[in-house]
């Protein structure tokens, strides 16, 4: 990715920190062609689209994701929320179990688990599964 994609990219995610979607993605639009195919630049995208409620697109990229690069927790954690907002239940809980193993890879197992006690796209979801996990 180049310095302007970079930028673009961390812009976008600022935009979002301030729940303003529509920059984000004005900023994610402005990254080369080759760019937007870099995993940082579709995690960001996963986010963007469950933040405009749009969980069938993220869970699309989310699960590419996995089957290229199963080993980070982000991936699996994106489609973990969109599953649930899908109300795909036992994907959902699969993924978030998927994230917790490659968090648990890179020593992050807690912070994964902080984050989606604090996500409320799995608020619900985590209660009811909690023990299983």
């Amino acid at each position: 990715m180049t310095e302007s994609d970079e930028h673009h990219l961390r812009s976008a995610e600022g935009w979002l920190d301030l729940d303003h979607a529509v920059e984000a993605a004005e900023e994610l639009d402005l990254i080369s062609p080759e760019g937007k195919a870099h995993p940082a630049v579709l995690l960001v995208r996963c986010r963007l689209y469950l933040d405009v409620h749009k969980p069938d697109i993220t869970h699309v990229i989310a699960t590419a994701l996995t089957e290229k690069l199963p080993e980070l927790p982000d991936c699996w954690f994106y489609l973990a929320c969109a599953g649930a907002r899908l109300n795909k239940n036992d994907d959902a809980e699969s993924a978030l179990k998927r994230c917790f193993l490659a968090a648990a890879y890179k020593d992050e197992e807690q912070k994964w688990q902080d984050r989606a006690l604090a996500t409320r796209d799995l608020d619900g979801f985590w209660d009811q599964k909690q023990q299983k996990f």
